[in-house]
């Protein structure tokens, strides 16, 4: 039945590829590049059976082990959990044990269709993996990123010390704060694009991580600094200026 599979999808695929390399409009594309489409395509089709052999492998593997225990231990193979406990570990085992074949498997394929283009890519891929990969996941483990991250603003309490960044055409730079006796003409945003943009931060805000050890103290710390300076502000700038 696999046989007679195979041979009907060979022959359909041989029609798609004669009417890739037939077809007017990919003729008219350019020289070569139908014969380019149709080497895509072989190669695309080698992959997946390279993927699809390494599969059965694994799945008549799963078949031996499972033979082999129910064998070996005919009690502890008729519990659900402890058979399938056995078979992951051997599944896990023969992804180790094979996991470049479906590559090398790959590259055998095209080989022997002398697809050299989806050779030397798979030859790339392959030494990457092999070689590279490991190499980098070493160094960016050392990267660690937070769980959690906290923010804590507090308020600027004099003008002259706000922050103002001039934004233009993806730009940004801090300016000087230059206060002005004189209120500005412009209440919207500019939307002209050739003109910039300036924003003004009254805050300063200071960021806390749970990448670091002993991140609670200086959680506590930073908190009780922050709500009480903002509480000193609010108390006694805002609110006796907005009682007068």
């Amino acid at each position: 039945m696999k046989e007679v599979n195979e041979a009907v999808m060979k022959e359909y695929l041989q029609r798609v590829y004669n009417s890739i390399l037939s077809h007017p409009d990919i003729m008219a594309l350019g020289e070569g590049i139908a014969q380019l489409l149709v080497h895509q395509a072989q190669s695309i089709v080698l992959m997946h059976r390279a993927v699809e052999n390494v599969q059965h492998r694994l799945h008549k593997s799963q078949e031996e082990v499972k033979d082999r225990l129910c064998n070996i231990h005919p009690v502890l193979s008729r519990i659900g959990p402890w058979l399938r406990s056995r078979l992951r570990t051997a599944e896990y085992k023969f992804s180790q044990e094979n996991q470049w074949s479906a590559h090398e498997e790959a590259l055998a394929l095209c080989n022997s269709q002398k697809l050299y283009q989806t050779v030397y890519f798979l030859n790339r891929d392959l030494a990457f993996m092999k070689d590279r990969e490991p190499a980098l996941l070493r160094e960016l483990r050392k990267d660690k990123t937070p769980t959690r991250s906290f923010l804590w603003p507090t308020q600027i309490w004099l003008p002259t010390n706000w922050i103002v960044r001039r934004n233009f055409q993806g730009d940004s730079e801090i300016v000087s704060t230059v206060l002005s006796n004189q209120a500005t003409s412009i209440t919207t945003p500019r939307s002209d694009p050739s003109q910039p943009v300036f924003l003004v931060e009254k805050e300063i805000v200071r960021t806390t991580t749970t990448r670091w050890p002993l991140w609670r103290i200086f959680n506590y710390f930073h908190r009780t600094w922050c709500w009480t300076w903002n509480a000193m502000f609010f108390f006694g700038i805002v609110l006796p200026w907005c009682a007068q």
